[in-house]
């Protein structure tokens, strides 16, 4: 696999600085940049160049609690913007509704602060192969929760396959591709899939998803 091309998003200095000197050690994980906050951020991605996979970002280390524009909102505009880039949050708190509006933003993936080195490379390199990464307490709390369990939803195995697929960001279009299917086909089934988790769109489809212990 190539290099990982990432910026590191957090409005403190030490903690930038921090997370630099220990990824600048990783072999295959390169810091292309970093900001402190989420309008910054967007305004290194709209001007970093893209075409070159040398050069293309492929995920976003960005912290929650940031001024001008926090780690939610920044995370809503760049996976509008830049849908093929990855963002892994960064927080301190555990708090179920933080972990909705993550899922509702479209993060891939979040993880603790205090985490040790090895699950934070763990986590970045799992992200963007394509995978999310959650904390596990927040996944444990969210699915104790949740009304509806896994053995009371039974998905396909087509369906199974395209929930994961949207849960990465992929289009219908994309999906179908993929799976070598009709687009119209896809819509179907991500229909059947918002009717069996009772949602209305696609980011409560993946928030019950992960509740449910699906993804």
């Amino acid at each position: 696999m190539e290099n990982i091309n990432l910026v590191i998003v957090d409005d403190h200095d030490l903690v930038l600085d921090g997370f630099i000197s220990l990824l600048s050690n990783v072999s295959d994980i390169q810091v292309a940049g970093k900001a402190s906050n989420g309008q910054e951020l967007l305004s290194f991605l709209n001007n970093h160049p893209q075409e070159s996979p040398s050069e293309k970002i492929h995920l976003v280390l960005m912290d929650v609690d940031m001024p001008v524009m926090n780690g939610i909102q920044a995370t809503k505009v760049v996976k509008a913007k830049f849908p093929d880039v990855k963002v892994l949050i960064l927080t301190m708190h555990q708090e179920e509704t933080l972990y909705n509006k993550l899922i509702a933003a479209q993060a891939n993936g979040c993880i603790q602060k205090n985490a040790n080195s090895n699950e934070l490379i763990r986590a970045i390199r799992q992200v963007v192969a394509g995978k999310s990464y959650f904390n596990n307490k927040t996944k444990r709390a969210q699915k104790k929760k949740s009304q509806i369990s896994d053995d009371e939803v039974h998905l396909t195995s087509r369906e199974k396959e395209i929930l994961k697929l949207v849960a990465t960001g992929k289009s219908a279009k994309e999906i179908a591709g993929i799976l070598n299917i009709s687009y119209r086909t896809v819509d179907t089934h991500r229909t059947n899939l918002k009717e069996k988790l009772k949602v209305k769109n696609t980011a409560g489809m993946i928030r019950s998803a992960f509740q449910m212990g699906l993804l």
